[in-house]
C-alpha cells in the first residue's frame, strides 16, 4: 500500500507527503486532506529555504535571534529594532546601512536579515 502511495505522490510531484503523512492525525477527511497538503507546502517551503542558503554559500550561519544586542547599537529616529527584525523595511522598499567599526556586527546582522527574508510570509 505504501509503495502505491509513494508511486502516487511521485507522478503527481508531491515529494514530501508520501514519507510523512502518516504523521498526520486522522480526524476527519477533509481535515487529514487539509493538513496533509500544509505539510507538503511547508516541507517545499523548508526545501527550498535551505536550498538557497547553500546557494548563498555563506562562510557562517549568523540568525538574528543570536545577535547579541548592546548599547553601541543606535538606531535612526525612523525605525525601531522590532521593525528591523520583522523585516519591514523589505514591505516599504527602504534600504538599511549598517555602519561601525570591525568587529561590531553588521556581518552577522545582514547575515541574519538575509536568512530570514528567506522565510515564506503569510
Amino acid at each position: 500500500m505504501t509503495r502505491d502511495i509513494k508511486e502516487i505522490c511521485k507522478a503527481l510531484h508531491l515529494a514530501y507527503i508520501a514519507d510523512r503523512f502518516e504523521e498526520v492525525p486522522y480526524e476527519t477527511k477533509e481535515q487529514f486532506l487539509r493538513d496533509v497538503l500544509a505539510l507538503e507546502i511547508s516541507s517545499r517551503q523548508e526545501a527550498k529555504r535551505s536550498k538557497l542558503i547553500k546557494k548563498a554559500k555563506f562562510r557562517e550561519l549568523k540568525w538574528l535571534k543570536d545577535y547579541e544586542w548592546s548599547d553601541h547599537i543606535h538606531w535612526p529616529s525612523t525605525t525601531t529594532k522590532e521593525e528591523l527584525c520583522d523585516l519591514v523595511f523589505l514591505e516599504r522598499r527602504q534600504n538599511v546601512l549598517l555602519l561601525g567599526s570591525p568587529g561590531t556586527g553588521k556581518t552577522h546582522f545582514s547575515h541574519g536579515f538575509r536568512i530570514e527574508g528567506m522565510r515564506e510570509r503569510p
